[in-house]
């Protein structure tokens, strides 16, 4: 009896050292350069909990399992898996760049016309949507007319933005099945809303992406306010001051996405609830031909 009492202390000794949460702390690098990645995302995957790096690369990340594993992403490099348990005893985790092959097409300015793919306010249901740090949103744009125009901006509808030096990223994807499938490199997708603004305009020319004919996803990620070098957690924010999207009614067909940190995507209506049902959001954009 006693010894059966000996083994099952010892279970569940061994069984609380295995599930012990703890916190680490790590520093991204270029694996190519040894210099620092910035705002890199830190997720713990099939989980909602993540961070950013900071402007020397340093993260922190809290209540996290000795079986859990990191997803490292960022758009210039390449996703990294890490198993805590298999963790660098120095915390410095080295990402691969992406060979990025951009299209180095010239197209001459004075044979361009702009065209505009951007929902109208008129359409609105009078709502908004505003995330947290590591949640991306997404919405189809398509236009079958424009198919081999080129990418000029990224038109993002906001209420008017109430905190300076919050960051988003803004991606675009290709139409998977009518879901956000592959992701489409940019050469820089890193904005700073601009406080006093309701319409964000993000050049996306120089990446030179070509309009496909069944059009593509545009998303955004919030990142958070940017504060002595370090995102402040959204938790320490007020939830008024965080940038809100506009939605409108969707029409027949079209669908509005989100996902938390490097998780799957779903449709909005199906993981909000039935208060975000038959909303888009005013995510657009602007294609020169």
């Amino acid at each position: 009896m006693i010894n059966k009492i000996k083994f099952t202390f010892f279970f569940l000794f061994i069984v609380s050292l295995t599930f012990a949460q703890k916190t680490i702390c790590g520093k991204i690098i270029n694996s190519e350069t040894k210099g620092v990645v910035d705002i890199a995302q830190i997720s713990v995957k099939n989980s909602s909990k993540g961070v950013y790096s900071n402007i020397d690369g340093v993260f922190k990340i809290a209540n996290i399992n000795s079986v859990d594993t990191l997803v490292i992403t960022h758009i210039s490099f390449e996703k990294k898996y890490i198993s805590l348990n298999q963790f660098p005893t120095d915390g410095v985790i080295s990402l691969i760049p992406k060979v990025n092959l951009l299209n180095e097409v010239c197209i001459k300015s004075t044979s361009l016309k702009e065209y505009k793919l951007i929902p109208r306010r008129r359409l609105l249901l009078n709502s908004s949507y505003s995330g947290m740090s590591g949640d991306e949103v997404a919405t189809l744009v398509s236009d079958s007319h424009l198919e081999g125009a080129y990418l000029s901006s990224i038109v993002i509808l906001t209420r008017k933005i109430l905190v300076d030096h919050y960051y988003i990223r803004v991606h675009l994807y290709n139409n998977k099945n009518g879901m956000p499938g592959k992701e489409i490199v940019l050469k820089d997708n890193l904005y700073e809303f601009i406080k006093g603004s309701s319409k964000s305009i993000i050049d996306i020319y120089e990446s030179r992406i070509v309009f496909p004919k069944e059009g593509l996803f545009v998303s955004m990620e919030y990142i958070g306010k940017f504060e002595k070098g370090s995102f402040i957690k959204d938790d320490d924010m007020n939830k008024g001051l965080r940038p809100y999207i506009i939605t409108r009614a969707i029409k027949d067909g079209e669908q509005a996405y989100i996902r938390i940190w490097d998780n799957k995507w779903h449709i909005l209506e199906d993981l909000m609830g039935g208060s975000y049902k038959q909303h888009k959001y005013l995510i657009g954009l602007t294609v020169v031909m």
